[in-house]
């Protein structure tokens, strides 16, 4: 377990994924989904292939935290998140080589500022990404951290957070919302400005300190 605990948080540990790391209690409990492929990964008809176990936070209601997910991938995993173009983003089965930032940009949404980082000493890459939900018809700033782990059983971390405070009410076509003032690609611009001069509210701020602490307590199980 980590040397540190955090005053306050919970810790979480799964020798079995190789990962631990602590969190925060207002994020609520771990909930584990594991999904077994051969599988047809919905609603793009892609086949999916291997195991992907999913770490979603539940509130205390019984409410998945729709905030953050954790995505853990085994060896032979041949798919994605179902995501639009999901091919281009290979959160499964990946090397160092793959970790592009060219190798990111998806479908209807926008790369913010990615870079090369590490994670508990292995390679990562990470950016911030402008995403349009077309199903409620808002724009969000997700975080994206991808992680090759050294269990060679489940070698592929994927988190992805989405920002608390950035979303904004967007325009859909088959909406024709009159009354967003302002285009995907300029709030794309106007969120990517306030993330650099962290010209954030309040509530995001303690958000982002939150997930940078979270991200700062993760560790493999050598």
């Amino acid at each position: 377990m980590n040397e540190t605990k955090i005053y306050g948080w919970q810790a979480y540990r799964n020798e079995e994924l190789g990962i631990e790391f602590q969190y925060p209690k207002s994020w609520g409990e771990i909930k584990e989904t594991q999904f077994q492929g051969p599988t047809e990964c919905q609603p793009y008809e892609r086949i999916v292939e291997g195991t992907k176990i999913v770490l979603n936070f539940i509130e205390s209601t019984g409410v998945v935290n729709s905030y953050i997910s954790i995505y853990v991938t085994s060896a032979n995993y041949k798919s994605a998140i179902c995501f639009i173009n999901e091919e281009k983003i290979k959160p499964g089965l990946v090397t160092e080589k793959d970790l592009k930032c060219e190798s990111y940009p998806v479908g209807i949404s926008k790369v913010i500022g990615c870079k090369k980082t590490s994670i508990d000493n292995s390679p990562a890459i990470e950016w911030y990404m402008g995403v349009v939900d077309i199903g409620t018809c808002t724009y969000d700033i997700e975080k994206h951290i991808q992680i090759i782990s050294p269990n060679q059983k489940f070698p592929g971390v994927y988190i992805v957070a989405k920002i608390v405070g950035l979303d904004y009410e967007g325009k859909c076509e088959k909406t024709h919302r009159e009354n967003s003032k302002m285009s995907f690609e300029d709030f794309v611009n106007i969120r990517s400005r306030q993330l650099k001069e962290n010209n954030l509210p309040f509530e995001t701020r303690q958000f982002l300190e939150d997930l940078n602490t979270f991200i700062k307590s993760f560790r493999f199980i050598k």
